[in-house]
């Protein structure tokens, strides 16, 4: 099963993600470098030391967690690794169909004109809709990670 591209068009709210470091290790003896289930070297029979070889980002933010605290009524967007953002930003779209005017673009097969005062109302409509929310976010980012914008996301499922 394959991913497919999708665009959103509205109102959506952006994440400064906490991001922590997660150091990796490898046991190493003699040059050589061993698996994790092994203990002793081979070479020499001395006790494997363990070393940091790199480390890895990892979000603080358990996105399974925080989707179920709100209800999923915001979903979380997968980039696949396209994306001019950095790692640490997180887009959520909501999960009603009346917020994304690419579908109504398409149903109607037209053009849709929005000008920076609609934009500006449905931002607002965010906001009110989306309160509850937005307060777990808060919780959860931190209120100056936290802010709403509106744009056209192209994302996969």
């Amino acid at each position: 099963m394959g991913m497919e591209e999708k665009y959103y068009l509205g109102s959506y709210l952006e994440a400064k993600n906490k991001i922590k470091e997660i150091n990796r290790y490898g046991k190493f003896c003699c040059d050589t470098n061993y698996k994790d289930l092994d203990t002793f070297c081979k070479k020499c029979g001395k006790l494997l030391e363990k070393k940091i070889i790199g480390s890895d980002k990892e979000s603080i933010i358990d996105k399974w967690e925080l989707s179920e605290k709100i209800d999923e009524n915001l979903s979380h967007v997968d980039f696949a690794g396209k994306t001019n953002l950095s790692e640490n930003i997180d887009i959520w779209i909501p999960n009603y169909k009346g917020y994304c005017f690419v579908e109504i673009l398409n149903d109607n097969e037209g053009a849709v004109t929005i000008s920076g005062k609609d934009a500006l109302n449905i931002i607002n409509k965010f906001y009110k809709d989306f309160k509850k929310e937005i307060d777990i976010f808060i919780k959860e980012y931190g209120e100056k990670n936290i802010e709403i914008k509106f744009g056209l996301i192209c994302y996969y499922r």
